[in-house]
């Protein structure tokens, strides 16, 4: 490839990485869970090359929400992993730019990846979130072809992985405008009147079904989800799954040895008993 092609494949995959802090701040703006000075403050942040996934909550009248945002860069696996290890139901964000959306899909391509990621862990709802509908790419904004074309070339990536039709949902939306985050008064998005007949981001959201949490009384399940050394001591990043995990109790590591539990941390918080819960 040229120089010049060269330069714009890396111009589009940046601008993509870029597009995510921007949807993450937009949907907690339009939830009411930050003000305008929160999203410059993160926004911001984002800019800085990020290690750690950040983790954001905020509530509406029917659900409480905590999202998940794993670094952008392909170094970070291992953080996106886990964060699809603790979710009931993931967001793929992808561009409405061609460009940006070729890079992702290619081979290697972090739509592709995550998607693979997502699928791995048992995901079996996911919201496919169409960014950057107010871009005019090769046609009007908020176009419903366009959209239709994106609905096509994504499904068929993602069923190409394992999904099935009925776990996927489309959303266009436009986050750095807030554009169909979340209803316009009591009607439907008017960017996307009559093609786009679905509800906002935060409407699907609410009404996504999550998986069926096990009896806390059941056998004790634990998914293990990374593992950190502080000292000399070994810690363990884990959810779970099923049944009671106590300080002190017996552990049967898969596979491996029997091991026990020392102490038990959730949020910085030190617990004694921790219960599986809905």
């Amino acid at each position: 490839a040229s120089s010049g092609d060269l330069a714009a494949k890396l111009r589009a995959i940046r601008e993509a990485a870029e597009a995510l802090p921007e949807q993450c701040a937009g949907l907690l703006r339009a939830s009411g869970a930050w003000d305008a000075r929160a999203v410059e403050k993160f926004l911001k942040a984002s800019s800085e090359p990020a290690a750690e996934t950040r983790m954001e909550q905020f509530a509406t009248e029917s659900r409480r929400f905590t999202l998940l945002d794993p670094p952008g860069q392909r170094r970070s696996v291992a953080q996106a992993w886990s964060a699809l290890s603790q979710s009931d139901c993931a967001i793929l964000v992808v561009s409405a730019r061609a460009s940006e959306r070729a890079s992702g899909l290619a081979k290697g391509g972090q739509t592709r990846e995550h998607a693979v990621l997502a699928k791995s862990l048992g995901i079996d709802s996911l919201i496919v979130a169409v960014n950057k509908m107010d871009t005019a790419d090769g046609d009007s904004p908020w176009s419903g072809a366009r959209f239709e074309k994106i609905q096509t070339e994504i499904s068929d990536a993602l069923l190409s992985v394992g999904f099935q039709e009925s776990q996927l949902q489309f959303v266009p939306i436009c986050a750095t405008s807030g554009k169909n985050l979340v209803l316009e008064g009591d009607e439907e998005c008017q960017a996307g009147k009559g093609w786009y007949p679905g509800a906002p981001l935060l409407t699907l959201l609410e009404m996504t079904s999550l998986p069926s949490r096990y009896d806390s009384q059941g056998p004790l399940r634990v998914m293990v989800t990374g593992v950190e050394k502080k000292g000399n001591t070994l810690v363990g990043l884990a959810r779970v799954e099923q049944g009671e995990l106590e300080t002190g109790s017996a552990v049967q590591l898969l596979p491996g040895p029997e091991s026990g539990v020392q102490a038990i941390e959730v949020g910085g918080r030190d617990l004694v008993l921790l219960q599986v819960f809905f």
